[in-house]
């Protein structure tokens, strides 16, 4: 298994180290600019850049290397394993100390957890759940409107990808364990349908149990409830709202679960009503997925992906539906990063998948691996390098 899961986040690391120097970009910038943006890694600049040369990955991979360790340990237990606040937010803080002590400077990125991280002023741990009550307080009200509420940050399915591989049967011990490391970080339910939908169509396509082109309507079915001709790996909705409930007394969210449920419904509905894309996206109407675009994008006075869970979900079930449409693995990444905006995080949610699949297709060779070109500029892509810091505990 740690062979595989060590394939895993080296397609992770190589999605997260090309998307990493051209985030907050905007996509008429990368239209124009993309072949030249991979045949030279741009310097990376801001906050987001410290610590980070151009092809070096950011907190995206390494979350993704703390899940990993975690997930480990969960498949070594006997017996039923509750989820721990405190030892999962350990675990990330793990990974980024022992990044910081490695790089002698804490690597750019760690979106709303950096603050976590380098906080010097007591118990990090208590602080994470401060930081928590905090966006629920500032929230408040969301929950009697009608609206939801989409101040939460892209949702952590960027570390999701380990369950590609991870098989955990236990359908409401991986349903518990899912939520909790969802909402110990993002505790908002949008985060949570995000995740659970994600993972139920890594673990479906990694097992072959359905077609890339029908993942939208495969995550729909989840959310409508009730029987399904589909296998699904968690627990159903209801069982899942059920979990949510007993775990939502610890960790407060934002949102309500009906009324998130319901959007998906019909957000994902518009999604796989959109026409097949080319591999520029312009035939695309992104605003129907995007919804609203980055804020740093738009001052720019362009467009881009916006650090948001719903259209970062979005883009997941629409890019993998038309993965089929690839010629190459070089084909899947230009996508994700012609979103402009949030590059490295879609670039991550979608793009380890894709590769899988890609692979998958006879007599694709070199095609199902990106360029010489690009791959030489990946400084920390080496399989040698990701199994000695998962293994640095």
């Amino acid at each position: 298994m740690l062979k595989r899961l060590l394939n895993v986040v080296r397609q992770v690391s190589i999605a997260d180290s090309a998307g990493a120097p051209i985030e907050m970009k905007t996509r008429e910038d990368i239209l124009k600019n993309i072949d030249k943006y991979l045949s030279k890694f741009p310097d990376r600049n801001g906050d987001f850049a410290i610590g980070c040369r151009p092809g070096e990955y950011s907190d995206d991979t390494l979350m993704t290397i703390s899940v990993i360790r975690y997930l480990m340990r969960l498949l070594e237990s006997k017996s039923y394993v509750p989820f721990d606040f405190r030892t999962f937010i350990k675990d990330l803080l793990d990974v980024y100390d022992e990044d910081e002590a490695e790089k002698g400077v804490g690597r750019g990125g760690l979106g709303s957890f950096k603050e976590v991280a380098i906080f010097k002023g007591g118990d990090k741990v208590e602080y994470q759940m401060k930081k928590n009550m905090e966006r629920v307080e500032k929230s408040k009200g969301c929950d009697e409107s009608d609206e939801v509420y989409l101040g939460t940050r892209n949702g952590s399915g960027m570390r999701l990808n380990p369950f590609i591989i991870v098989d955990i049967p236990d359908k409401k011990m991986l349903t518990e364990h899912l939520i909790g490391m969802t909402i110990s970080t993002h505790n908002d339910v949008v985060a949570v349908i995000g995740n659970i939908l994600m993972v139920n169509i890594l673990r479906a396509l990694y097992d072959d149990k359905i077609d890339s082109r029908a993942i939208v309507n495969y995550s729909i079915e989840w959310l409508k409830g009730g029987e399904s001709e589909y296998q699904y790996y968690t627990m159903d909705l209801d069982g899942t709202k059920k979990i949510f409930e007993m775990m939502v007394t610890k960790i407060p969210c934002i949102n309500t679960f009906s009324k998130v449920v319901s959007f998906f419904l019909g957000y994902l509905t518009k999604v796989d009503n959109m026409p097949n894309c080319n591999d520029d996206l312009s035939n695309v109407d992104i605003d129907v997925i995007s919804i609203k675009h980055s804020p740093y994008c738009v001052q720019k006075g362009g467009t881009g992906l916006h650090c948001s869970a719903i259209p970062t979900v979005g883009w997941f079930h629409y890019l993998i539906k038309n993965v089929s449409s690839c010629k190459t693995a070089l084909d899947a990444l230009k996508r994700c990063l012609l979103l402009g905006g949030d590059t490295d995080t879609i670039a991550v949610y979608v793009y380890p998948m894709a590769h899988v699949l890609l692979n998958r297709r006879p007599g694709i060779g070199m095609d199902g691996e990106l360029p010489d070109y690009i791959m030489r500029q990946m400084l920390e892509s080496n399989e040698g390098l990701l199994e000695k810091r998962i293994n640095k505990q």
